[in-house]
């Protein structure tokens, strides 16, 4: 396997946590548009920086691209952009392709009809931003190790989007989870263990890019059916069914976890190595993707030496602050 590949398939996904309902319901067809939307919303994240695969948003190339496209593979173009590109061509302000479909002695290079669509760009500027979007979906697809096509990228991600903007509607902002395309792939193929997913998923909600988050069980199964609060759990629990089966399955008719089931879905992501540690204390659970029992320790002993520290400075400087305060002491 080449080095390319193995990047490929350790590249991370961002998509939001609302869409592990779509996920339970449907899980094949939801995780690949899950997929699409993590090409997308890369697509529509990258920075210009030259050197990079951000190069994408330099409008020669995204020129350079989209002609290419338009000669040889129509059906990689959305409706809209294919429909200008008719539009133009048919008007005379991009000039008539020839035999050669854009190709030289040097290669892909489409004059004059390159430098008509840098013109173009100056007064359409939403033309301008479909053909750089069109552009940034190639270079999605290629860093995640698909075969280029933006606009079935597009038709896939678009229920995402649209789901997330109902979701935020109703509760707010919603967090966005990361998974890698293995991962993501791999429970698309076995769709019977689709709990570990959505555990997997809620997890990675929490922790972010941190090493360790101390949460609680409630927040792991609340993010697990695709809830960000109680507000939101509230709203899926009420609309959702498979949801609340899950929810019901960890929790009993008082709303106190079942223990022993909680705790077989959390060991069973630390067998299959999705999870390397996690411990409770009091009411509350550690856990990590990255330190193992003795660094998470480690770390939540220095967290909370910290605040024991933070807290006799504040106790000492009230106290400074009492003792000035009283009368007649210099």
């Amino acid at each position: 396997m080449s080095k390319d590949k193995i990047n490929s398939e350790h590249r991370y996904f961002q998509i939001p946590i609302c869409w592990n309902q779509k996920i339970l319901a449907n899980p094949k067809n939801a995780i690949n548009q899950a997929i699409c939307f993590g090409i997308w919303y890369y697509a529509n994240n990258i920075k210009n920086k030259p050197g990079s695969v951000d190069e994408a948003m330099q409008p020669d190339n995204a020129a350079r691209q989209v002609l290419y496209d338009y000669y040889n593979h129509q059906d990689r173009i959305n409706t809209y952009l294919l429909k200008k590109l008719r539009e133009y061509h048919e008007s005379g302000r991009i000039s008539e392709k020839d035999e050669s479909r854009g190709f030289g002695f040097d290669g892909f290079s489409p004059e004059p009809q390159e430098s008509d669509m840098l013109d173009l760009f100056n007064k359409d500027l939403d033309f301008m931003a479909a053909c750089i979007l069109h552009e940034n979906l190639h270079r999605a697809d290629h860093f995640f190790g698909y075969e280029p096509n933006p606009k079935l990228t597009q038709i896939n991600a678009k229920p995402v989007e649209n789901f997330q903007q109902e979701q935020e509607q109703l509760h707010g902002a919603q967090p966005l989870t990361m998974c890698k395309r293995v991962i993501m792939e791999r429970f698309m193929d076995q769709p019977d263990d689709i709990e570990l997913l959505l555990a997997y998923l809620g997890i990675k909600s929490l922790i972010g890019r941190k090493t360790w988050q101390r949460t609680t069980k409630l927040a792991v199964i609340s993010r697990m059916i695709g809830a960000k609060n109680a507000e939101a759990l509230k709203w899926v629990l009420e609309n959702n069914p498979q949801a609340k089966a899950i929810y019901q399955h960890y929790f009993d008719n008082k709303g106190t976890i079942r223990r022993h089931r909680f705790d077989k879905l959390i060991h069973r992501l630390q067998d299959l190595g999705f999870l390397k540690s996690y411990f409770g204390k009091d009411r509350s659970i550690y856990l990590s993707f990255t330190l193992d029992m003795r660094e998470l320790t480690d770390a939540i002993i220095s967290l909370e030496s910290d605040r024991n520290h933070r807290a006799k400075e504040r106790e000492a400087r009230e106290r400074i602050r009492q003792r000035i305060q009283k009368p007649g002491l210099n």
